[in-house]
């Protein structure tokens, strides 16, 4: 797969995982995986986070693995957004 489709692909995959979050009532912010591993640390989705690692069982704790993902991404964003030049509506 070349770089671009698998950067596509996955940007698509993270839209669906944040749609489907946003859906059964989390942050839109977060990929439903990022929540799993949140709830996990809570003491709560104990199942549900065995579930996602065990779909995602290539990377280990793919839950923790996309809490940081998603916490690179929200924060990369935010800088994007300051440093682009704002300007006047006409």
């Amino acid at each position: 797969m070349s770089g671009k489709l698998r950067n596509y692909s996955n940007n698509v995959f993270i839209a669906l995982s944040r749609l489907l979050n946003a859906l059964l009532g989390g942050n839109p912010s977060l990929t439903l995986s990022a929540r799993a591993g949140l709830n996990y640390r809570k003491g709560q989705w104990r199942q549900r986070r065995r579930l996602i690692n065990t779909l995602f069982w290539l990377q280990q704790d793919h839950c923790e693995f996309a809490i940081q993902l998603d916490t690179d991404r929200n924060q990369q964003a935010l800088i994007e957004e300051k440093n682009t030049t704002k300007t006047e509506p006409l």
